[in-house]
């Protein structure tokens, strides 16, 4: 996360990152990130050890359906 969201709670994260305006259900996005790491929605971020960041950026990328791969450079 960069320095824009340091001072943010995770709820706030989440109403940044993935907005209802954007078609996300910004509760059920909380519910996967506080269940998937046990931290309380008003869980400032800067407040995160490397331990539970690395945990929260998990549970994002399960969310977000990220999976590893291969990216190829085809030259023009």
């Amino acid at each position: 996360m960069g320095p824009d969201y340091q001072p943010l709670t995770l709820q706030q994260m989440v109403h940044r990152y993935a907005p209802a305006s954007d078609g996300n259900d910004e509760a059920a996005y909380l519910r996967v990130l506080t269940d998937a790491t046990g931290l309380p929605a008003n869980t400032v971020l800067s407040t995160l050890t490397e331990t539970t960041m690395s945990a929260l950026i998990r549970a994002m990328q399960r969310h977000e359906g990220w999976r590893a791969g291969t990216v190829y450079i085809v030259p023009d």
